[in-house]
Formats: structure tokens, sequence, C-alpha cells
């Protein structure tokens, strides 16, 4: 799958459907998650693959303790995985590897920070010092429901918004400073919010 596809495509899927990841594919899935780059390769994590249907349900009906539970919180009672990552905040980076794999393997995943901490430590044994940053769950999209939920604060109907995600993005000249701070670089055009598909996302079933 060409890269500039995964990147601009890959979208946050916020309902799953019930499903079991290959254990070959979890396996490519956390060797992409460990190549992610770090500061002087010191890899400060470790990652936590949960794939038990009855705990993911559990951490899920934990609950978001100070998040607001809207249309857009991430629905992740049937994914297939939870992957934990605990360390320092490059974990991030290997979080966005995770999603990027999962969207080419033609998995959906979500990156999720907002989750309670105290009793997913105690369910998984996770050590009571240890920064659990974010998880991020991956299964099979359950692409409508997602798409409706991602659109519901746009407006427009579901056919309006589609193929496509209405333009929430910051424009390039928004954000790209050229030599030095407040000057725009001229030569920034409105840039590419797309890539045509050459993948999709997997099928239940």
């Amino acid at each position: 799958m060409d890269i500039i596809e995964a990147l601009l495509n890959r979208k946050s899927i916020r309902y799953f459907v019930p499903y079991t990841i290959p254990q070959d594919d979890v396996a490519l899935l956390m060797e992409c998650t460990r190549w992610a780059p770090s500061g002087r390769n010191t890899q400060p994590w470790e990652f936590l693959v949960v794939d038990d249907p009855d705990h993911i349900r559990q951490i899920y009906d934990f609950g978001w303790p100070g998040y607001a539970q809207g249309a857009n919180v991430c629905r992740f009672g049937d994914a297939s995985l939870l992957v934990f990552f605990l360390g320092n905040t490059q974990c991030f980076l290997a979080a966005e590897n995770l999603t990027l794999a999962a969207y080419g393997l033609g998995y959906g995943s979500c990156m999720i920070g907002a989750f309670d901490q105290e009793r997913t430590k105690a369910l998984l044994g996770v050590p009571r010092n240890q920064r659990m940053r974010l998880m991020v769950a991956v299964g099979v999209a359950d692409e409508e429901r997602s798409n409706q939920a991602r659109f519901t604060d746009t407006g427009q109907t579901l056919a309006e918004a589609l193929p496509y995600p209405p333009d929430t993005r910051k424009r390039l000249h928004e954000l790209v400073h050229h030599g030095a701070y407040g000057a725009p670089y001229a030569e920034l055009g409105e840039g590419r919010t797309r890539a045509p598909l050459v993948g999709g996302f997997k099928r239940g079933g």
C-alpha cells in the first residue's frame, strides 16, 4: 500500500464488529509498532496487547472519567485488540505506526487517551507506578456506524459528507512558517487532502 494513501486516508474508527484477528496479523502489527523512531534509539516503551473479549468489554464498561461521552467517543467494546502503550511521550510515535499498519492490513483503529487507568491497571496487573500513555483499539471497522458518528456535528447528511469527510483540517498556510515564526511559506497551496484509495477496510462476517 502506498504510504501517502495511508497517511491521507486513515481515519479513526469508533465502532467495530466482533472479529478475531489472526495471530500472524497481530505479530505483524506489533512488529511495525516496535520499529517506530525514538530518541537515540532508546525505545522507551512497552506494549500490552489485550485480546480477551471479556477484558476488552470490562475496560469499555469502566467508562471515561472526566471525558464527555458524546457521539464521537470510540465504542471499542467490540474491538479485536486493545494495545496499551507504557512509557514516555515517545509512545505516540509507536502508536501512529500501529494505526498505519492496521490500515495497511485493512483493519480500523482509534487512539484513545481517556480511560479509567486505575481500574484498568488492576484488571491487567500493571504496576501502579507505570504510566499508561494511551491505548489503541484495533479491529474490523463498522464503517457505516463510524461514519455516522464522525459526521454527527457537521450539519451535513451522511450522503452529503461521503465519500470524504468534511474539510475540517487547517490549511497549510495556517500551520507552516518559513525561516522565521510568522513568515508564511508563499509557495504552499491548499495541499492535497486525500489520495486515491488503493486499499479498504476488511468486512466482518
